[in-house]
């Protein structure tokens, strides 16, 4: 009796372990987590951009070295390790105010999200603590809806910026 248990106990411990490391991690701060460096990536608009969908805000957008080919090459989908930073200002008169929220996308392995194209999607506060984070169904899954519109361009928008995409805009503000 006592080594069924602990077979039981052993397999339990196995599993909350697997379930844990299958998790994605969350990202506690924007100072510390895995997006900390984005301003040494590539800028691709040269002044902010209005966005409708980033809160009426006006945004700058950063891609990393491995999503840089595909941005620049139109070649879809971006490979795993790609992120996407959209650093948000505020509207103030029409010209861009105070640094706003920052929104990330960050392309995971296959299998990750198909329904959000293995997206992994995050907002940060202007602060830099966690707003949230998640993939279809979860508490981002109103970004995923929103960039499902540009699946032509594996979910990215890229409307004003130096990236090779097809232009897609939103069926309606997707601000939430």
């Amino acid at each position: 009796m006592l080594t069924w248990r602990l077979v039981l106990a052993s397999l339990v411990t196995a599993l909350a372990v697997a379930t844990a490391s299958s998790q994605p991690a969350r990202d506690p701060t924007l100072k510390t987590g895995p997006f900390k460096d984005y301003h040494r990536w590539v800028r691709m608009n040269a002044t902010p951009i209005f966005s409708a969908t980033h809160g009426n805000s006006f945004v700058v957008t950063y891609v990393n070295p491995t999503g840089l080919p595909a941005a620049r090459a139109g070649k879809f989908p971006f490979p795993a390790g790609s992120a996407i930073v959209k650093e948000a200002f505020e509207n103030q008169e029409c010209r861009p105010g105070r640094q706003g929220a920052v929104f990330v996308m960050e392309k995971r392995e296959a299998r990750y999200d198909p329904e959000g194209n293995d997206w992994h999607w995050v907002r940060y506060n202007p602060d830099g603590t966690l707003w949230g984070e998640g993939k279809s169904g979860g508490p981002m899954d109103f970004c995923r809806a929103c960039h499902s519109v540009a699946r032509i361009n594996d979910f990215v928008f890229g409307n004003g910026t130096s990236m090779k995409v097809a232009p897609t805009m939103p069926l309606t503000p997707c601000v939430k």
